[in-house]
């Protein structure tokens, strides 16, 4: 197989095979062959290129199989009846609103993004729909959705303060889903439940947002916690100390009520940034009885449609690299790559460090391989939808802008 190279690239190819072998067997492995690699595509000049160059053909020389399987497609009826081709594994995200109990500089939702019509959308600013209004649009798009069957993201905002989750947890307990994931800080899944009504019922009978979350079947709680020190994690995440102490109580009933919780952390100058700095985060979620933890680098931006301002800039300022944090990992015997895995628009890896499960989210990667497959990336075709969104203010769209691909229209003020 090797004779077709030229030589130089022989050592480089066995490495690579040897590393796709280890890395799924045990004891642990070792990462030399992986570390040449590193060598050969990279070198040692810290060149953002270099390093995805390496992620690139680190997984073309792992999967000889480079072919893309499109997934299959539902075609759906659209209300003004026309033909929606749909995968069938799109998934439904409802952000049912935009208020927060936090002020994080990182929150993607505060970016303000130029509309067409050549004003500014305000992330701050929320649908007048009420709770009932909104839970009936709910109940309309899990309808409307039902032949896809997806998985169901809620997210805001802080969806745990929004006096509409009760009630859309409600339509989503009538139509179950195959899997249901919250997306929140995690500091408010003890307190009473807000909805219309609430405060009239005697405090013994007042559900917590977790006692509704579990009722409507909860598979998963994605937790967003920058740091594992309490004062560090306020200041990051412009909240209250106390409301870390809010976090680790939550977090402890739900482990004891059956519900894995995922840490969701995004590297930060003022944050985690390093190797040390990950492995105590992580022993500390490991104390909590956290054990999935996946991480990122902040979010980009399109300059051409962002507002430069205060999220952006923060954006700009406090970015860490993903490869600085993996090109330390590589050396790192306490790490166990186990899978790597290229989606429809990111690369990831994913490891085990101590019982606990690890994964990077790399969304740079993607062109350099498709470049280098020579493949287009599935489901890359802008006529069919990968995901729907529910928006605050009651639209659906198949996109994360509510004037973009909209479905259903969103409810004329009355």
């Amino acid at each position: 197989m090797a004779h077709g190279l030229p030589p130089k690239f022989w050592p480089l190819l066995y490495a690579a095979l040897g590393c796709a072998v280890t890395w799924g067997a045990k004891p642990q492995p070792t990462k030399k062959a992986c570390n040449y690699g590193f060598q050969a595509f990279g070198g040692n000049t810290g060149q953002e290129k270099a390093n995805l160059d390496w992620r690139a053909q680190k997984w073309n020389f792992i999967h000889t199989d480079r072919s893309f399987t499109e997934p299959d497609r539902i075609e759906l009826l659209e209300p003004d009846g026309k033909t929606l081709s749909v995968y069938n594994n799109a998934y439904l995200t409802m952000v049912i609103n935009t208020a927060c109990n936090a002020k994080c500089g990182f929150c993607i939702q505060e970016l303000k993004q130029r509309r067409p019509d050549g004003g500014v959308s305000n992330p701050s600013t929320s649908s007048s729909l009420s709770p009932r209004d909104y839970a009936q649009r709910v109940k309309t798009v899990l309808q409307f959705t039902k032949p896809v069957d997806p998985n169901i993201s809620i997210s805001g905002g802080e969806p745990t303060i929004s006096s509409r989750l009760p009630s859309v947890l409600e339509q989503i307990r009538q139509n179950p889903t195959p899997k249901l994931v919250i997306h929140t800080n995690g500091t408010r899944l003890l307190d009473p439940a807000p909805g219309e009504g609430f405060m009239e019922k005697p405090p013994q009978n007042r559900w917590t947002v977790l006692d509704h979350l579990l009722e409507a079947n909860l598979n998963h709680i994605n937790m967003s916690v920058a740091h594992f020190d309490r004062e560090t994690n306020a200041a990051v995440m412009r909240m209250k100390p106390h409301d870390h102490d809010s976090l680790e109580r939550a977090i402890e009933q739900a482990v004891k009520r059956g519900v894995r919780p995922r840490f969701s952390l995004v590297l930060l100058k003022e944050g985690i940034h390093d190797l040390k700095g990950l492995k105590d985060y992580l022993d500390w979620a490991r104390n909590l009885g956290v054990d999935d933890i996946w991480i990122r680098e902040l979010s980009a931006y399109d300059p051409t449609t962002t507002v430069f301002d205060h999220t952006a800039e923060y954006i700009d300022r406090e970015r860490v690299k993903i490869d600085s944090i993996l090109n330390e990992i590589d050396q790192d015997p306490d790490f166990r790559l186990v899978l790597q895995k290229s989606t429809t628009n990111s690369y990831r890896e994913s490891y085990r460090f101590r019982e606990v499960d690890i994964g990077f989210t790399d969304y740079r990667v993607i062109p350099p391989l498709v470049s280098l497959s020579g493949q287009p990336a599935p489901g890359n075709s802008s006529d069919k939808v990968k995901v729907f969104v529910l928006h605050p203010n009651g639209s659906l769209n198949a996109a994360w802008q509510e004037w973009e691909r909209i479905i259903i229209p969103a409810p004329k003020p009355q």
